[in-house]
């Protein structure tokens, strides 16, 4: 029942899917670690839930450019997605998925 309390806007077959998922990668165990590691792991393959909700709200904020935002833009959307976030840490956020675009 923790997919209820960490993912409380998924719909009763989607809590069903993470359920499924983390009983598969933890082997019907649970434990503070093994929770985190499957985070982890959902983050790392592009199927945490939190993560894929937030890819789609910026999407709802498309830049000028295809695929791309500048700062002024990617703080724009981040305060409507999130209202409460502090300044800092948006700039934070866009300083650092810049440099990572700059190492591709």
């Amino acid at each position: 029942a923790f997919a209820e309390s960490i993912y409380p806007f998924l719909h009763e077959d989607e809590i069903e899917t993470v359920s499924m998922s983390y009983q598969s990668f933890s082997e019907n165990k649970i434990s503070k670690t093994l929770v985190l590691e499957w985070i982890m792991n959902a983050i790392l393959r592009g199927r945490e839930p939190r993560m894929k909700d937030a890819e789609v709200k910026l999407f709802l904020h498309p830049g000028k450019e295809p695929g791309q935002m500048t700062e002024g833009e990617f703080a724009n959307a981040m305060e409507s997605i999130c209202p409460l976030a502090p300044d800092k840490l948006r700039m934070r956020l866009f300083a650092e998925s810049a440099a990572l675009l700059k190492t591709d």
